[in-house]
C-alpha cells in the first residue's frame, strides 16, 4: 500500500536530548475511565520499564491532535498542566477492512457505524480506507470525508461461508486434526460430524481430509492476515503525528500450535514500535443460530469457535498496543472511543539501560500514577543508537525452514503425493511447487522434510534456484524426497525473490501408504488446467472457476511380480458430497512400468456447480471392488 506517500503531515521539531545520551522515545496514551484522555502529567507520574529496569524520563512531550472539548479531560485534582511544551500535530486514521476474515455480507453493522462516526473526527484528520486482501481499492489518508464514506459503504468480505461443507470444523479442531496430536485428536468432532451428516463409512476418512485441507488454508489466511497487518503499520511510518489503525474484522484464526501465533506476532509488534501506530480492532457478536446447526453440539462448536476468532484478534491489538472490542450492538460507542483516546499522546525521553547499544528493540512497560487512569503504549520500545539488524537473505532462509510456518511474502503452493520408487521400492514423497509469475526472480528456495521431532531427514534438503519463467508462466519445481520408514513428517519450503522477501509454507505429511489387497497405493495427485491446456497444481484442493478439466492419477504396487497380471480397472468418479449419485465417472486400464501399475484421467468440470466433491478411485480386480482411493475437490 502506497499509504505514507500521500500524507503531508505538520512535522514537529524532535526535542533536543544531551550529547551521548542514548534515548529512547516513547508515545504513550493515557486515558480515563471515560475514555478521554489524562492532562497535565510530568515526568515524574510516569514509571517506564526498560528490560525491566526502571529508567528516568528526560522530558514529556503533551501532544494534541484536534481541539474541541473532547480532546482531553482533567486530571485528577491537585494536577497541573505539565511542564513540557504542548504542541499541535495532524492525526492519521487508517479503517483497515479484514475481508480475508469477513464473509460476504456480514460485519455490515461495524462498517456502517464507522460511516456514522466519521464526522467525529478532526477537520485536520487524515482518514484512509485499506482492505486486507488488497483486492479492492485503498482510499489513501486524505481531507475528504465523501471519499471515505463512499469507501466504507463498499465494503464486502471475501471469506468462504463454510469451507469445510459440508462438515462444520472450528480451526482448533481441523488443527488437531491434522497434527493428530495429541493421538486421536479431534475424534470428538469427527464423531459429532458423521453422526450429524450420516455419511456411511467413508465419513471418518473424508471428515480427515478435510479437515486436514481446511487447517492448510488456514495457516496461509493468518499469514496473509499478518502480513497484511504489518504492512499497513510499516505504511504510516514516515509519518509523524498520531497513527491510528482500526481493524474491523471477524476474527483471526488461533490455531491448536501456539508457538506458530507467537512467531507471527513479533513482527507486527516491532513494526508497531517502529512507526509508534496505535491498532485497535472490532469484532462483531454474530447471531450464532445456523441452519446446518443439527444438534445444540455443532450450535456449541461455533460459539466456541467465534469466541476463539475473538481471542486471536485481541492477541494482534494487544501486541501491536492497542485494544480490540467485542461489539454487541451498535458499534458507535467503540469508535467515539477510540477517537477522544487518540486525540492525544503523551511522548517520553527515556534513558535506555547500559550495556545495551547492539539491542535495537526493548521489551518496554509503562505505567502512571494517576488513580484510575488506562495506560496504552507499544510492548517495545526501539533504540536510538542501534543499527536496523540486517539479516542476510540466505540466513532468512535457513531460519524459515528451521522454524517452520507460513508466511506469504513470497506465495508458495506445494501439491505432495506419496508414492513408492519404481527401482527401489523405498517409500518416496512426491513434491510438485509452484511460484506466481509475478514474483521477480531469480527465486532461491531452501526445502527440507522432518520428523516429528524437528530433525531433518537424510538426503531430504535440497536448495534450488528458480529461473524466471516464459511470460504468463508460474515458476514450478518437482522433486521428490525418501523416507526411510512410514511415520509423520512436515515438509517445510522457504523462498527469497531477487529484491530480497522470503516466503515460507508447511505441510504435514502422514507417510503411510493405503493397502488394497495385495496392492500398496499411492495417494491421489490432482491437477487442473483451464482453456489454453497448461497443467497446474491443485492448490489447497481448491478448483478455480476457470478450471475446465481436473486431473487425477494413482499408482498401485503389487506385493509381487504376479500381481502385474492381474485384471485391474480403476473407476474414477466426482461425486459432490452429500450427494448419492456421482456426477461424473470414468473408467481406465492401469498402463504397467516396471512393477508400477499408474492409472490417469481427465474430467471436463467446466459444467460443475460450485461446492464440495470428492474424487474417488475405486480400484476393481476381475470386476469386483477391492479398494479405494479419495481426494477432495472444491469448487469456488
Amino acid at each position: 500500500m502506497a499509504l505514507a506517500a500521500t500524507l503531508h503531515a505538520q512535522q514537529q521539531q524532535p526535542p533536543v536530548f544531551r550529547s551521548g545520551a542514548n534515548i529512547v522515545t516513547l508515545d504513550v496514551t493515557v486515558v480515563d475511565k471515560n475514555g478521554k484522555p489524562v492532562r497535565g502529567l510530568k515526568a515524574s507520574d510516569f514509571e517506564v520499564k526498560l528490560e525491566g529496569q526502571v529508567r528516568p524520563v528526560q522530558t514529556v512531550d503533551f501532544i494534541e491532535f484536534r481541539s474541541g472539548p473532547s480532546a482531553a479531560s482533567s486530571g485528577p485534582a491537585g494536577q497541573t498542566q505539565s511542564a513540557a511544551s504542548t504542541s499541535r500535530q495532524r492525526r492519521v486514521v487508517v479503517f483497515l477492512y479484514d475481508d480475508l476474515s469477513i464473509k460476504p455480507g456480514a460485519s455490515k453493522g461495524l462498517a456502517v457505524a464507522a460511516q456514522r462516526t466519521l464526522a467525529q473526527f478532526g477537520p485536520d484528520d487524515l482518514v484512509g480506507v485499506a482492505v486486507t486482501s488488497g483486492l479492492v481499492k485503498s482510499v489513501n489518508p486524505t481531507t475528504d470525508r465523501v471519499a471515505v464514506d463512499a469507501a466504507l459503504s463498499k465494503l464486502v468480505g471475501k471469506a468462504d461461508y463454510n469451507p469445510t461443507a459440508p462438515f462444520f470444523f472450528t480451526a482448533n479442531e481441523a488443527s488437531e486434526i491434522e497434527r493428530d496430536f495429541p493421538r486421536d485428536a479431534g475424534a470428538a468432532a469427527i464423531g459429532r460430524e458423521c453422526k450429524i451428516l450420516e455419511l456411511g463409512p467413508g465419513c471418518e476418512s473424508l471428515a480427515r481430509s478435510v479437515a486436514r485441507s481446511f487447517a492448510s488454508d488456514l495457516r496461509n489466511r493468518v499469514s496473509s492476515q499478518m502480513d497484511a497487518y504489518r504492512q499497513i503499520i510499516a505504511a504510516l511510518a514516515s509519518f509523524n503525528g498520531a497513527k491510528v489503525i482500526i481493524t474491523l474484522s471477524d476474527g483471526v484464526a488461533t490455531m491448536s500450535d501456539l508457538s506458530a501465533l507467537t512467531k507471527q506476532l513479533e513482527p507486527i509488534t516491532r513494526s508497531a514500535a517502529e512507526t509508534g501506530v496505535r491498532f485497535y480492532a472490532m469484532n462483531e457478536d454474530t447471531d450464532f443460530a445456523d441452519a446446518g446447526d443439527i444438534t445444540g453440539a455443532r450450535a456449541g462448536a461455533r460459539v466456541v469457535e467465534s469466541r476463539a476468532l475473538y481471542d486471536g484478534l485481541a492477541s494482534v491489538a494487544n501486541a501491536a498496543g492497542g485494544e480490540a472490542f467485542h461489539v454487541i450492538g451498535q458499534a458507535d460507542r467503540f469508535f467515539t472511543r477510540i477517537e477522544a483516546e487518540t486525540s492525544a499522546i503523551y511522548r517520553l525521553a527515556v534513558d535506555a539501560p547500559p550495556n545495551i547499544e547492539k539491542a535495537r528493540f526493548l521489551n518496554a512497560k509503562v505505567s502512571v500514577k494517576a488513580p484510575g487512569a488506562t495506560v496504552r503504549a507499544n510492548r517495545k520500545a526501539l533504540s536510538s543508537e542501534a543499527p536496523r539488524e540486517i539479516i542476510p537473505v540466505d540466513k532468512q532462509l535457513m531460519n524459515a525452514v528451521a522454524g517452520g510456518g507460513v508466511d506469504v511474502a513470497v506465495p508458495i503452493t506445494l501439491a505432495t503425493v506419496l508414492r513408492r520408487d519404481a527401482r527401489t521400492a523405498q517409500l518416496q514423497l512426491g513434491v510438485n511447487l509452484q511460484i506466481p509469475s509475478d514474483v521477480s526472480g531469480p527465486v532461491t528456495t531452501l526445502f527440507s522434510l522432518v520428523d516429528e521431532t524437528g530433525k531433518t531427514i537424510a538426503g531430504a534438503a535440497g536448495r534450488k534456484q528458480l529461473t524466471p519463467p516464459a511470460a504468463g508462466q508460474d515458476y514450478r519445481f518437482s522433486f521428490s524426497l525418501p523416507l526411510a520408514a512410514a511415520g509423520r513428517y512436515s515438509l517445510r519450503v522457504s523462498a527469497a525473490d531477487a529484491n530480497g522477501k522470503v516466503g515460507s509454507t508447511e505441510q504435514r505429511i502422514d507417510a503411510q501408504l493405503a493397502r488394497i489387497g495385495i496392492f500398496s497405493a499411492s495417494g491421489m495427485l490432482l491437477g487442473w488446467s483451464a482453456a489454453d491446456g497448461v497443467q497446474k497444481l491443485l492448490a489447497l484442493d481448491s478448483l478455480p472457476i476457470d478450471a475446465a478439466n481436473l486431473q487425477a492419477s494413482i499408482e498401485l504396487y503389487p506385493d509381487d511380480a504376479a500381481g502385474m497380471a492381474t485384471d485391474l480397472t480403476v473407476r474414477f468418479s466426482l461425486t459432490k458430497i452429500g450427494d448419492a449419485k456421482a456426477v461424473m465417472e470414468k473408467e481406465v486400464r492401469p498402463s504397467a512400468t516396471a512393477l508400477v501399475l499408474s492409472s490417469a484421467i481427465d474430467l471436463d468440470v467446466k459444467a460443475i456447480a460450485p461446492g464440495s466433491y470428492t474424487i474417488t478411485a475405486t480400484v476393481l480386480r476381475s470386476g469386483t471392488e477391492i479398494g479405494v482411493v479419495t481426494g477432495l475437490v472444491r469448487k469456488r
